[in-house]
């Protein structure tokens, strides 16, 4: 007979059993709640009892349109940065005026200005009643004259409707100013363009005969004859077609002849 272990007391044996019921057991992690996106719903489908409505043309897109607006921004936006300062360097606001709370423009318009009352004219003559903030005579971009009527703003509102009252119909070198007030309604920023600034007159017949009078290079030089030669050849075929028998000598033989070109070796005594 086979004899029995005997066991010792306080102690317990260990069956393979009990050695897998004893590993932990993982924790149980809790999710977290998470806002679920809405759900997609498809767009009605037109019946035939629904009025069609024409689709209108298509709007020119905007810098802003290709600007994406969500939550939150890709890394890189140095693109729309800079497309975005280009088009704020573009659309620069110039001040329409400095009228007053009331509603009162302190801009008047002047008229029928004769030749010799130019900016510094102006402001002389009219900086007696007021200060004078702004101060734009229109002139022609090419040739710099004057087009007879101007703009001026006032530091104070009420300067220029007293100057309007006073001026208007004055003469001044056998011509009738016109002076107005414009309403602030007909206010444009464009008026301002170039205010405030002193013309240089360009001397456009100086530049014209010193660019005529400049030392040509070779290369221009030899140009310059080939065109009139190529000239001269089309006014003697002119002639002969119109049969008149008219002899000059050709323009070829007065050219001076290009110089040759000498080249000496180091070996010549």
């Amino acid at each position: 007979m086979v004899e029995k272990k005997k066991m010792i007391p306080g102690s317990k044996r260990k069956s393979v059993e009990s050695f897998g019921s004893e590993q932990k057991k993982p924790k149980r992690i809790t999710p977290v709640p998470v806002d679920k996106p809405a759900a997609y719903v498809p767009a009605p489908v037109p019946t035939a009892a629904d009025p069609v409505v024409p689709k209108s043309k298509k709007e020119p897109k905007t810098m802003k349109d290709h600007i994406v607006r969500a939550d939150f921004m890709p890394l890189d936006t140095t693109a729309d940065q800079k497309a975005l300062a280009k088009q704020r360097k573009k659309s620069k606001v110039i001040p329409v005026s400095n009228f007053s709370g009331s509603g009162k423009s302190a801009v008047i318009y002047v008229g029928r200005i004769p030749h010799g009352f130019y900016e510094e004219q102006m402001r002389g003559f009219f900086g007696q009643f007021g200060d004078i903030k702004r101060l734009r005579l229109s002139r022609n971009k090419k040739t710099g004259k004057s087009k007879h009527y101007a703009f001026i703003e006032f530091e104070s509102a009420e300067v220029a409707p007293i100057v309007a009252e006073a001026m208007h119909n004055y003469l001044l070198f056998e011509s009738m100013l016109q002076v107005k007030v414009v309403p602030v309604e007909k206010l444009k920023p464009s008026m301002w363009v170039g205010a405030n600034k002193t013309f240089k007159k360009i001397e456009w017949q100086r530049l014209e005969r010193e660019r005529h009078n400049r030392m040509r290079t070779p290369k221009e030089q030899s140009r310059h004859l080939a065109l009139l030669v190529k000239k001269d050849q089309a006014r003697r075929k002119k002639l002969q077609a119109a049969g008149i028998d008219y002899d000059y000598p050709e323009l070829k033989t007065m050219i001076p002849p290009s110089s040759k070109k000498i080249t000496f070796n180091d070996n010549d005594d």
